[in-house]
């Protein structure tokens, strides 16, 4: 038997990763993006996660920083660095 949401079809379901609630009764919370991790959020800190490959999935709203897809990566003190080429 089908139930009745009151949210308009259109509107996504909640995301327990937004649900500040959740996130403090949470030792960590991972955020999903395009089926895998993007990020890891733990301690008020958020994490990108480097996969096997080495790649690393930016956040989302970051990505308008290299519209061409590509990016210039080097190596500083204890650090890398990302930019745009």
């Amino acid at each position: 038997m089908p139930t009745s949401d009151p949210r308009p079809t259109d509107e996504p379901a909640d995301d327990p990763a937004d649900d500040p609630v959740v996130v403090e009764a949470s030792s960590r919370t991972y955020h999903l993006r395009h089926g895998s991790i993007e990020a890891e959020a733990r301690d008020q800190r958020r994490l990108s996660v480097i996969d096997e490959a080495g790649r690393i999935q930016l956040p989302a709203d970051w990505r308008q920083m290299f519209p061409d897809g590509r990016a210039h990566i080097e190596p500083a003190d204890d650090h890398l660095r990302i930019e745009p080429p």
